[in-house]
């Protein structure tokens, strides 16, 4: 390929002295064919860079895309100078003028090649405009949270930069400042503590002193329950034993009763036997 673009001394255009040849042809056909594998592949990467921002969150995959984003710019280098060498070689043609209906396919090929070029660098440029958008309201939504403040500008600055030492500076002032209130609401809460220990001690206080004070009263109560016990156990020894006294003493008065009964039958039968044999006679 270096061979047929060699300058022709004089000219403007290194590829007008071949524009007559095979050979000609044949390197614009295997230029065609190596722009179109660029174009394939430039393509294959914008859309993979699609879905990424499809997903909206692209902070999973910041590596992804910054190898996307190199390769793309590699290709991109790569295919400037064989657009260039594409477009001479098909302006060499026309200058020549014997070849109208090879003219006519190369511009073809050309114009469908820079049409396919221009389509996916604006698809390319509008991925980085959405990725860096969502960057940028990601990286301002975490100054919201963590109570940091930096304009628009700022922030974009330090996305391109990646120079975020004024973020850890903020960064560790906010933390600094969360500390220290931290620092002063533990020692408020160990006051308030401690003043509800002093309230709860005074109380223990106050309870000791009343039963150290009453401490006789509790012990006389003590001993008065206690004799109480006993009391109630004794009465309940003597109740068991009235009742099985009494229970006995009505044994005894019925057995006396039947006793004199019997005692009083045998006198009456005693008397009446003989009354009645004197009647008789």
């Amino acid at each position: 390929m270096s061979r047929i673009i060699e300058k022709k001394e004089g000219g403007d255009n290194p590829f007008q002295q071949q524009a007559q040849t095979e050979e000609y042809l044949d390197d614009f056909t295997k230029k065609s064919l190596e722009m179109a594998d660029i174009l394939n592949k430039m393509d294959s990467i914008v859309t993979d860079m699609q879905k990424i921002v499809a997903s909206g969150d692209i902070s999973d995959h910041n590596q992804e895309c910054k190898i996307h984003i190199e390769n793309y710019t590699k290709l991109l280098l790569k295919a400037k100078p064989i657009i260039e060498d594409l477009e001479k070689m098909n302006q060499a043609l026309k200058g020549e003028g014997s070849r109208p209906l090879e003219y006519q396919k190369q511009l073809h090929l050309f114009q469908n090649m820079t049409r396919r070029l221009n389509n996916t660098m604006s698809r390319f440029s509008l991925l980085r405009e959405s990725m860096s958008k969502m960057n940028l309201d990601k990286v301002k939504r975490t100054f919201e949270i963590n109570g940091l403040y930096a304009t628009e500008n700022e922030i974009e600055d330090m996305i391109e930069t990646n120079d975020f030492s004024r973020v850890e500076t903020m960064a560790e002032i906010s933390q600094k400042r969360e500390n220290l209130q931290k620092l002063v609401q533990n020692e408020q809460s160990y006051l308030k503590l401690e003043t509800q220990f002093k309230e709860l001690f005074e109380i223990f206080n106050q309870l000791a002193f009343i039963i150290r004070e009453n401490q006789e009263d509790i012990d006389r109560i003590e001993t008065n329950v206690y004799q109480a016990h006993d009391y109630v156990v004794s009465a309940n020894t003597k109740l068991e034993k009235a009742v099985q006294y009494k229970k006995s003493a009505s044994k005894k008065k019925i057995y006396i009763i039947i006793a004199v009964v019997v005692i009083l039958a045998i006198i009456i039968a005693a008397i009446a036997i003989p009354l009645s044999r004197k009647s008789g006679s």
